[in-house]
């Protein structure tokens, strides 16, 4: 059959092109971006004969006769491809393409899950999904030989909130931005019907593979071990296995008993709890944060809304038609995603896989260098800074300058910006944004102000107020903005001069990043137990301990390594390319988390523990952290 595949080079037309061209299918791609088709397939052809070969060593007992005639029939996927250009949004000679054909696939448009969710872009999402859908429709219609069937995508946003309900193709279309999308864009595709054509409308669930949207932006959290459950995680998740999603599509366009709405996904939905635990367990990292809305809002934007509804998605039509699925529920689709990124990798990165995976087990150390040449050098100021009075070590600026003149870009976290280490990060060679107050700030010394600031949600700070002054009246509190401090006492020695003097039990009018609870050992002991319980342990806040009289309460997701990765996705770094010099247990995820950490050699234990090298004793560690790591 010949095919026409629009959006083929997004996260599902790339493994659905392949399987056509495997079964033998010709397959015409309507792409806006035909030197990224043109790439795509030549990779795809690169990643054959790689396994090709493969094959050919591992059986090398094989006959070459045999292995001859298996050369003969590979297929090549660039040579059964026609690339023709075109944006589907707009009419055009793209549009040619569709007559005689045996089949359309329709998978164009902007990405639901690829950026935050703005005005302009569900414009964008909208307009490329309903106008495109329209534009295919009217090639159809225009066809000398229409093409018989039309699969075209659509999602299972469709249904909206569902609750506890099981939403098969009959039930009824939701509320929300997703549902009015998708009866927009299913009307158009429908008007096919009154031209003879079979039409599949597939909603498609969220759709796991490791290089599409929803994973791509989830993962790195989770391999942090920021991994949280969404509100109570008991709102239900459509999602299918890539493989599954591809075979599902394939028996679209086959089985002429299929046609209207067809749901796309697993057999057994589950809970965004057990989604989040079985990522998490993948990772080999737990997930016991929890997100409320809010935090969700202000990270991905509106799109936060539909993924606290709860879409309870079976895939009726398809089960109903024989469908076995690969993978049928959550567990082992995660199992078959770590299958295939191990298979898919070249021995070298299996092995740095295997190494991560024990590391994590406890069983083997970190690599003793970078695997590759560091673009972010995160330093802790601890490694900078010789005592509290701040002055500066040795070598500290011809640390940087040799730092700098190697294309690596110096990020200093530290304690507060205000204290003893304005003389550092006015440094003109560092990155003008530094990590401050435990990551919960980035602070722009150059330009006296905050870049981001991760503050405490309101509600939650009066809460944890009442709860601490309940528990230890007398206990003195300063809170600490990006870059002010206030309190309704005076300020404890080492803070510096209070900004706003507060009335007793009054809560800052700006937005807090930190607050100190100081007192005596036996007050500090009593406010940490009445806020463990019902703020720390449902993942409301996050605690930082100073000695025993004083502890800090900051929001659930601050630290340095989150705040590092919000650096490292503005100067476009990989994980791999970002080493730190880490000094005390306020480092401990950027130990764990960086391609490479060295700790200095009074770090903590636990910190040494996850570095890949920990310094001689030296009165310059940044100076012989750069000179051995960067330099050499």
């Amino acid at each position: 059959m010949r095919i026409v595949v629009t959006g083929g080079t997004g996260s599902i037309g790339r493994r659905l092109v392949p399987a056509l061209v495997a079964r033998g299918d010709r397959v015409t791609l309507v792409t806006r971006r035909p030197r990224d088709a043109r790439r795509l397939l030549a990779e795809l052809d690169a990643a054959e004969s790689a396994d090709a070969s493969g094959r050919r060593d591992a059986s090398a007992g094989a006959s070459a006769g045999a292995s001859a005639g298996a050369s003969a029939g590979a297929r090549s996927s660039a040579a059964e491809v026609e690339i023709v250009a075109g944006d589907c949004q707009f009419p055009g000679p793209w549009q040619q393409a569709i007559d005689g054909a045996d089949a359309v696939v329709h998978l164009a448009g902007a990405g639901v899950a690829d950026k935050r969710w703005s005005r302009s872009h569900r414009e964008a999402i909208e307009r490329s999904r309903v106008e495109s859908t329209h534009q295919v429709v009217v090639a159809i219609e225009d066809a000398t030989a229409r093409p018989p069937t039309f699969v075209s995508a659509s999602a299972s946003g469709f249904y909206g909130d569902t609750g506890d309900e099981f939403a098969t193709e009959r039930f009824p279309a939701g509320k929300g931005f997703l549902a009015d999308l998708c009866v927009r864009w299913e009307e158009e595709s429908r008007r096919a019907e009154a031209l003879g054509v079979r039409v599949v409308r597939a909603r498609i669930g969220i759709v796991l593979d490791e290089n599409g949207p929803a994973l791509r932006r989830l993962l790195p959290w989770f391999r942090a071990g920021l991994g949280a459950i969404l509100g109570n995680g008991q709102q239900y998740v459509p999602w299918i296995h890539h493989r599954d999603c591809v075979t599902a599509l394939l028996r679209t366009l086959d089985r002429r008993t299929l046609l209207g709405p067809v749901n796309v996904t697993a057999p057994v939905p589950c809970q965004q709890k057990e989604f989040a635990r079985a990522l998490g367990k993948a990772v080999l990292r737990p997930v016991f944060m929890i997100a409320p809305r809010f935090l969700a809002r202000a990270v991905v934007g509106a799109m936060a809304d539909e993924l606290y509804r709860s879409q309870r998605v079976v895939p009726k039509a398809l089960l109903d038609d024989g469908m076995t699925f690969e993978a049928e529920s959550i567990e082992r689709a995660m199992e078959l995603l770590l299958e295939e990124e191990a298979a898919s990798a070249p021995q070298p990165a299996r092995r740095q896989r295997l190494v991560a995976g024990e590391r994590a087990r406890g069983s083997l150390p970190r690599p003793p260098r970078p695997a590759t040449r560091p673009r972010m050098l995160i330093v802790s100021a601890e490694a900078v800074i010789a005592d509290d009075d701040g002055r500066p070590r040795p070598g500290v600026r011809e640390a940087i300058r040799a730092a700098s003149s190697h294309g690596c870009a110096v990020v200093v976290a530290c304690e507060r910006s205000s204290i003893g280490t304005s003389w550092l990060l006015a440094d003109p060679l560092l990155h003008p944004i530094a990590i401050v107050s435990n990551g919960a700030v980035l602070w722009n010394e150059r330009e006296g102000a905050a870049a981001y600031v991760e503050r405490i949600e309101g509600a939650t700070l009066a809460a944890v107020l009442l709860a601490v002054r309940r528990a230890a009246p007398s206990i003195a509190v300063v809170y600490e903005g990006d870059h002010w401090l206030a309190s309704d006492g005076e300020a404890p020695p080492g803070f510096g001069p209070l900004t706003l003097r507060l009335g007793r039990n009054e809560v800052p009018p700006k937005p807090v990043a930190r607050v100190h609870l100081i007192g005596t050992p036996e007050e500090v002991a009593a406010a940490r137990a009445a806020v463990e319980a019902p703020f720390w342990r449902e993942r409301k806040i996050a605690l930082f301990a100073r000695g025993a009289m004083r502890l800090i309460v900051t929001s659930p997701l601050v630290d340095r390594a989150v705040a590092a990765q919000r650096i490292a996705r503005k100067l476009g770094a990989a994980r791999d390319e970002i080493m730190a010099i880490t000094g005390t247990l306020d480092d401990l995820g950027l130990a764990d988390w960086c391609g490479f950490a060295v700790a200095t050699a009074d770090a903590p234990d636990p910190v040494r523990r996850l570095a890949g090298a920990t310094l001689e004793p030296s009165d310059d560690p940044f100076g012989d952290a750069v000179e051995r790591f960067l330099i050499r």
